[in-house]
């Protein structure tokens, strides 16, 4: 059975949005959770770290494509694949 990962860039996301994605991901089981948070301050983290993601503050803001390459670069071996998701998606059950 092929694994994955998710990696997500973030950037002053609303709770509303962490709390969906999170517990939509649940059902899907991937191998790790991985968010570079570009925020200017990390409020979020405990949100995050409560769901099992792996929290990397980044306030220097390098932008989209290079905080998906930094979690690419450090993640990607874990699983055979690896799936980059907007912060205001979720998973349906199906």
């Amino acid at each position: 059975m092929s694994t994955f990962g998710v990696g997500l860039v973030a950037f002053n996301m609303k709770i509303s949005d962490i709390k969906a994605l999170s517990e939509s991901l649940k059902r899907t089981k991937p191998r790790y959770q991985v968010v570079v948070d570009n925020s200017p301050a990390a409020l979020t983290k405990e949100i995050f770290e409560d769901y099992n993601w792996t929290y990397i503050h980044n306030p220097n803001n390098p932008g989209f494509g290079a905080s998906h390459n930094l979690i690419f670069d450090h993640f990607s071996k874990m699983a055979d694949y690896h799936l980059i998701v907007n912060p205001d998606i979720t998973f349906s059950k199906d």
